[in-house]
């Protein structure tokens, strides 16, 4: 078969290079277990990365029902409440790869972006498997919660199925359980039997590896077969896909912008792919020849991803860019898949990112067609087996044989060196993926606030009509210190910077777990997590403020105690008396890991929306979290800039004096046209003949000449941390690429 046209997403010249996303915040395969590793590395997704990375979410029953208190919310299909955001919105997308990227000499790499929304795992006519893609009308609405709609699950395996979910009867057909609200669910059902039974593409590079079978679940990386959720091995490996797939680009950061083109129009964004409906065939001829139809169909109507270079990132290093800040994308957020007169006012959203460095040790391979091949990606079937410039574990001679005495062996043999190289994981792609979020339109936001609505009587907090627009301040993370929470991240605030105008709103939401490990540091309950907002007189300080006079941010008590206190003095036990144990029980730190202690934040559960803050003042505002700011062992700090928001008037004045200044240049520039003093036109070089000196340029340098050029310095400093509007534009990456 002709090789298609398609690049690994993922080839390695070391054994390891995770990645690990951390907003929204990467599962790895967990769920909710309290482990340091993971239950299931296959749960949902092959991530290839180590098994303690990733996020524990969820709530712990048994704390709040020993004290009689009720249970914090949760949904069917998830462990607790998903994050919730808002449409038009921007949502920064954080992580950190282990292995070099960006304008970094040692590599090459990509960073592949996609989402995965409802509209792609509605549930299909047979009731079990789904409709893919963009073939059924999105649901919407439910959260995840309807049958084979997305979802994190609530267990982290499926009894009798060799742990893999959701169940199928020996990985091939549906059965009763397969739509189980206990089973997480990301890819539709179908979506993987299609893909089981599915030719591969025999015209991919597979190096040296023998695959188990001829199917597009069997890969260089997946040579045995093995299921992984409902993923599809070979999609997963290769981008862009060539059949449909049920996800949607965001942009893809490289390292070879020359790629660009090719990811841009080669995306199901812009393009319809080719699907046989005899589902064995992967090529329209042989769909003819087996009697089946060639459909191009799938694509979804969207802008082409953005493609821009990656930042540079060091290698061996699970850690921040060259910024000082981890890689961040700000993702401007779709519209929810149906409309307000539909009744569909939210879609549940799952963050995908895919991870891939290649090297340039091809040596003299060539590719089907005879053409020299300078990198990895540009391989194909022509480079198999004995073929491979590359071989396990192979052998190397070191290269000084009949110069250095000792450099042959006693038969005359060169000796060599064993490199450590796995031809499975030369070529690897690693990924992660976010839990669910629930995407919001207007009318669901209102419907939320309206609900939340808090403070004295009659007074209800900011709606999103209050807003010209909503910036979004989470606290993320997981429970300990560096090395316990490593390869997460310790609690933060995401962005740590965050700056806005004058009429924006600011979200905040607390997004952290109960089930973190137990033994972890931190403070409350153990295993858990929590954080508030309280503001500071200056950064350098770790005491809040105390009074609502002290500081103009917030417009009301109100809302100063709701982000500090996150509405806990509402809380009532199951008996009707109040939560929060009183002032005398917990002063010195007594009842520390009482669920009770609202001072601790014990009660609140992991999920908290704190609601909306109407910017009506610029300034600079520090802020901290009371909870984990343990001073020498975390900071847990944060500031909001707001400026002045630019009217209307000031716009046209600024749009006036540009035109004044363009045409001031351009009048300069016709004069000087008409005097021959332009260089480069007519006039000019018939006033100044080659080899007369310019009466102008008596002293100095000779015409055309200036100093030697310097050596280029070190690059500029980068800005600081990604804030939420100043820092990127919307959908650009964090730092400006180099």
């Amino acid at each position: 078969m002709a090789t298609q046209a398609a690049l690994l997403t993922g080839l390695l010249g070391v054994a390891t290079a995770d990645v690990y996303l951390h907003a929204p915040r990467g599962s790895n395969n967990r769920l909710n277990e309290q482990n340091v590793n993971r239950d299931n590395n296959n749960r949902l997704f092959d991530s290839q990365n180590n098994n303690k990375g990733g996020y524990s979410v969820g709530v712990d029953d048994d704390d709040y029902g020993d004290a009689n208190i009720p249970v914090p919310q949760a949904t069917p299909g998830f462990p607790q409440v998903p994050l919730a955001v808002a449409e038009g919105s921007e949502m920064p997308i954080e992580w950190t790869p282990q292995h070099a990227c960006g304008p970094n000499a040692k590599t090459k790499c990509d960073m592949i972006i996609q989402w995965l929304d409802d509209s792609a795992t509605t549930v299909g006519g047979n009731g079990g498997a789904a409709d893919w893609p963009g073939t059924a009308t999105a649901v919407g609405g439910n959260a995840g919660g309807g049958p084979g709609g997305l979802r994190d699950g609530q267990q982290t395996g499926c009894n009798d199925n060799n742990d893999q979910c959701p169940p199928l009867n020996n990985d091939n057909a549906v059965n009763g359980d397969t739509a189980g609200q206990q089973y997480g669910n990301h890819e539709p059902v179908q979506y993987y039997l299609d893909c089981r039974q599915r030719a591969r593409n025999e015209g991919l590079y597979t190096a040296d590896q023998n695959l188990d079978g001829d199917e597009a679940r069997f890969t260089r990386q997946n040579p045995g077969g093995g299921r992984s959720g409902t993923e599809c091995a070979e999609e997963r490996d290769y981008y862009p896909y060539w059949h449909p797939t049920p996800f949607k680009d965001i942009a893809v950061l490289t390292s070879d912008l020359s790629k660009c083109t090719y990811y841009q129009t080669e995306s199901q964004n812009v393009m319809n792919k080719g699907l046989c409906t005899v589902a064995a065939e992967n090529t329209a001829d042989a769909c003819a020849a087996a009697g089946g139809t060639w459909e191009e169909k799938g694509m979804w109507n969207l802008p082409p991803p953005d493609c821009q270079e990656m930042f540079w990132t060091r290698d061996n290093h699970l850690g921040n860019a060259e910024n000082g800040y981890a890689p961040v994308y700000n993702w401007s957020l779709p519209q929810v898949t149906g409309t307000a007169a539909s009744g569909v006012n939210l879609d549940t959203v799952v963050v995908r990112v895919r991870y891939n460095i290649t090297t340039e040790d091809a040596g003299g391979a060539v590719t089907a067609d005879g053409e020299p091949v300078a990198a990895f990606d540009d391989l194909d079937a022509a480079s198999n087996g004995n073929q491979s410039p590359v071989q396990q574990d192979e052998a190397t001679e070191i290269g000084s044989a009949g110069v250095v005495d000792g450099a042959v062996d006693q038969n005359g043999d060169p000796r060599t060196q064993q490199l450590a190289l796995n031809t499975n994981q030369y070529g690897r792609t690693f990924e992660d993926r976010s839990y669910a979020v629930v995407l919001e339109n207007e009318v669901a936001q209102s419907q939320r606030r309206r609900m939340q609505a808090s403070g004295a009587p009659g007074e209800d907090r900011a709606d999103v009509g209050d807003c010209d627009e909503v910036h979004e301040l989470h606290l993320r993370g997981k429970r300990g210190n560096i090395v316990q929470s490593y390869p997460s991240v310790e609690h933060d605030f995401l962005p740590t910077m965050l700056v806005a105008e004058v009429g924006d709103c600011i979200r905040f939401q607390v997004q952290l777990s109960d089930n973190d490990p137990p033994n972890n540091a931190g403070e409350g309950l153990p295993g858990s997590g929590r954080g508030n907002l309280a503001l500071q007189s200056l950064g350098d300080k770790n005491v809040p403020l105390g009074t609502l006079g002290e500081q103009n941010f917030f417009n009301s008590v109100d809302e100063m105690f709701a982000y500090a206190y996150l509405g806990q003095e509402d809380l009532n036990r199951n008996n009707g008396n109040p939560t929060c144990l009183q002032e005398e029980q917990i002063d010195n730190n007594n009842n520390e890991q009482n669920v009770r202690n609202c001072a601790k934040l014990n009660p609140v559960g992991p999920s908290v929306d704190a609601g909306l803050v109407v910017l009506n003042n610029a300034g600079s505002w520090a802020y901290m979290s009371t909870r984990e700011n343990n001073f020498s062992n975390r900071s847990h700090k944060g500031q909001i800039i707001v400026t002045e928001r630019i009217s209307n008037t000031e716009v046209v004045i600024l749009v006036i004096l540009a035109v004044i200044i363009f045409s001031a240049i351009v009048a300069t520039l016709y004069g000087a046209y008409n005097k021959g003093k332009l260089p480069g036109t007519d006039k000019y070089n018939t006033l100044h003949p080659v080899g007369v000196a310019s009466t102008s340029n008596k002293a100095g340098a000779p015409m055309g000449r200036g100093p030697p050029p310097g050596r280029r310095g070190p690059p500029p400093a980068r800005a600081g941390p990604p804030p939420a509007r100043a820092g990127p534009p919307p959908g650009r990456p964090g730092p400006p690429p180099r």
